[in-house]
């Protein structure tokens, strides 16, 4: 028998290929895979006649296959399979394209076909690469509700469900785990039902039943989680770190701007809260350029006067080394040692490193007060070891995982935690704030630095892109910077969006008088970060790029931006990638240029309307959930939340408070089935 925590690799059929294919859409154990659920549903319905699919077009056919022909097309040098079929009343012609193996296959057999009937001039009236499955009890490909996956190569849509079919053919039920009492109250089907149905439903009712039940789950293992983490925490001690107005008044009269009311309000919150025994565990957001890094150097200063020690985590190797080389000017005053560690830059103040393993000793041995970094502070073999740790600020990650908060805590003095700061620069509906960040206490930058000038933002279409070249031309003939954005990076013939490699070329042409260079996410570590120094120092004058410089980048030369295929890019994210300029004094300028397709115009009018990051990050909410908001590479958590509607508030707030109820009520432990799944839950 397969249990839940049987590994997709002990399964017949997937080899060391598909396996890798798997995992590359994180899927390990036969409990991910069957939590893979489907985007869609193909809706094929029941079998039809020939005769009734020539007139309706589309649908699923019972036939045999009584010709099969194969052959090589001379121009395109494809293989083409032809058939001819029949259901002994009708025939009709079925092709398919480079599947030379159907032949063997299908000949003479009895099978299902999906798909829409074509009237080509070269092929006649006849199924185009329709999806064919053999005669047998319970069709999945090819009949009613057929479910359709997230892909990636190696994987097709036939492997997946026939693998999560053979799961449940070989489990007779799956243990449910959430209590009776809530079941009853909530009108919530039993799980194995649920379950079964979410991907093979014999009918919509039922697949809106499954999924009632299964966007409960979800909801209700978050906010216990998140009740369970903040009471965690709670019972366990911290540094208490002392505030020193003095010192830190003397900081900021340094400082080349003064701060702005939210700005001190929630300095203010946070330097309370880790005077405290017990560990803050806070996120702190604001608009694009509101100013969160200020608010985190000040908590950095105030934890290091206290002889404890601070970790700054980035989410990219660009962002950790300005940040670097950021907080080395303004702590040029103090004698604070400050340690760079990432993939490719090891660092000591000006001292450089060949090795994690030399870096991490001399941290070990010289007391390093502050060491930024990526993911690289706790990946790998050589595991980095603070004696003296005292807070954590995590930049531009909206959840950090309990186990990689225990690495970066491993060896805690006298039994301390470190205070927790998550930095967000995206902004959350606070009802949806609330809800995925229940562990943690929330505080919003709500105003801007005083100086700053409300970027122009225009929207042109590709035949008005002279304009935007214009006014570029113009900005940079008084020395200002530009960026041009593009959504891909190579050329791609399934989408038709620009390419950073293809517009590099013509901006080259087109600005022949500046220097232009190009950056993405395939550019080597180090080479990023001599790109966007040369940028900063005015040695280039436009940078073609992707949005890999959406987060984080400080650039007040930079006072113009141009987003090419615009309409590829989430409200959200166009508002994060325009507030990459209009960081300084002088006015900025954001031009969009949109393809006509659709509505993408509207929307990008929806862009221009938005007072603020707040009102677009809801019109994204509604337009394209919460993917929109956060990028998928950024919040792997939020991969768990693949039912739930987070436009419907009403619910949310329903399970949320099912879920405090129950919580108040029992003690949780009780019900051993609930516990594992939340222990399960919470460390993942």
């Amino acid at each position: 028998m397969i249990s839940l925590q049987t590994k997709l690799s002990d399964l017949s059929g997937i080899g060391p290929t598909r396996l890798k294919a798997f995992q590359k859409l994180g899927l390990q154990t036969v409990e991910d895979l069957i939590y893979h659920f489907p985007r869609y549903f193909e809706n094929w319905g029941r079998p039809i006649t020939i005769s009734q699919l020539k007139s309706k077009g589309k649908g699923v056919i019972k036939v045999k296959v009584i010709l099969v022909h194969q052959r090589k097309t001379f121009k395109k040098k494809m293989f083409l399979t032809e058939a001819i079929v029949s259901d002994n009343k009708d025939s009709l012609k079925v092709i398919w394209f480079n599947q030379p193996f159907l032949k063997k296959i299908l000949e003479n057999k009895e099978i299902y076909l999906a798909g829409k009937i074509t009237s080509d001039p070269s092929y006649g009236l006849s199924l185009i690469n329709p999806v064919w499955e053999k005669i047998n009890p319970y069709p999945i490909h090819t009949t009613g509700l057929v479910p359709v996956y997230p892909l990636t190569s190696k994987l097709t849509q036939k492997q997946i469900r026939s693998f999560i079919w053979l799961i449940f053919k070989k489990n007779s039920y799956f243990k449910d785990w959430l209590p009776d009492e809530i079941k009853k109250e909530q009108n919530l089907i039993d799980f194995d039902w649920a379950i079964r149905q979410i991907h093979f439903p014999s009918s919509l009712d039922n697949f809106k039943k499954a999924k009632k039940r299964l966007e409960f789950d979800e909801l209700f293992l978050l906010t216990l989680a998140n009740r369970i983490v903040r009471q965690t925490l709670k019972n366990k001690n911290a540094p208490s770190i002392t505030f020193n107005s003095e010192l830190t008044n003397k900081f900021l009269k340094t400082l080349p701007f003064k701060l702005t009311p939210s700005q001190k309000k929630e300095s203010w919150r946070i330097i309370k809260d880790i005077e405290k025994p017990h560990p803050m565990n806070r996120l702190l957001c604001g608009d694009v350029g509101s100013g969160k890094t200020i608010v985190a150097i000040l908590s950095i200063l105030n934890c290091l006067n206290n002889n404890y020690q601070a970790v700054y985590m980035a989410p990219t190797e660009i962002l950790a080394f300005q940040f670097f080389e950021r907080t080395k000017k303004m702590f040029k005053d103090f004698p604070f040692k400050i340690a760079l560690m990432t993939k490719s830059n090891l660092y000591l103040n000006e001292k450089q490193f060949k090795t994690k393993k030399a870096l991490i000793k001399n941290i070990k041995e010289d007391g390093v007060n502050l060491i930024i970094g990526t993911h690289s502070l706790i990946a790998g073999e050589d595991t980095l070891k603070i004696k003296n740790l005292g807070l954590v600020i995590i930049d531009e990650q909206h959840r950090f995982g309990v186990e990689q908060r225990a690495k970066l805590a491993k060896n805690e003095k006298k039994g301390l935690s470190p205070h927790f700061l998550s930095l967000s620069a995206t902004p959350i509906p606070r009802s949806l704030a609330l809800t995925l960040y229940g562990d943690l206490d929330i505080s919003y930058l709500s105003d801007m630095p005083e100086g700053r000038k409300k970027v122009i933002t225009k929207i042109f279409n590709e035949e008005e892109k002279k304009f935007a070249y214009k006014a570029i031309r113009e900005r940079l003939e008084k020395k200002e910077l530009a960026f041009i954005i593009c959504p891909l990076i190579d050329p791609s013939g399934k989408v038709n969006s620009k390419s950073v490699k293809e517009e590099y070329a013509k901006i080259k042409k087109e600005f022949s008088n500046f220097k232009v260079e190009m950056l993405h996410g395939k550019v080597k570590s180090q080479e990023k970060i001599k790109i966007i120094q040369d940028f900063s120092q005015g040695k280039i004058n436009i940078l073609v790029t992707t949005n890999i410089i959406e987060a984080g980048i400080d650039i007040p030369k930079a006072t113009i931006m141009l987003i090419l295929s615009a309409e590829r890019f989430g409200l959200s994210q166009l508002y994060q990638l325009r507030g990459r300029i209009g960081r300084s004094e002088k006015q900025a300028y954001c031009f969009l240029i949109y393809e006509n397709v659709g509505e993408a115009k509207k929307r990008l009018e929806a862009f221009l309307r938005a007072k603020n990051g707040l009102e677009l990050a809801k019109e994204d909410l509604i337009l394209r959930g919460p993917g929109a908001l956060f990028g998928y590479e950024q919040t792997g958590h939020l991969a768990k939340f693949s039912l739930i509607d987070f436009k419907n508030i009403s619910s949310i707030e329903n399970v949320k408070k099912v879920a405090l109820k129950f919580s108040s009520k029992y003690d949780i432990k009780k019900f051993p089935e609930l516990w594992k799944k939340i222990k399960n839950y919470i460390s993942s």
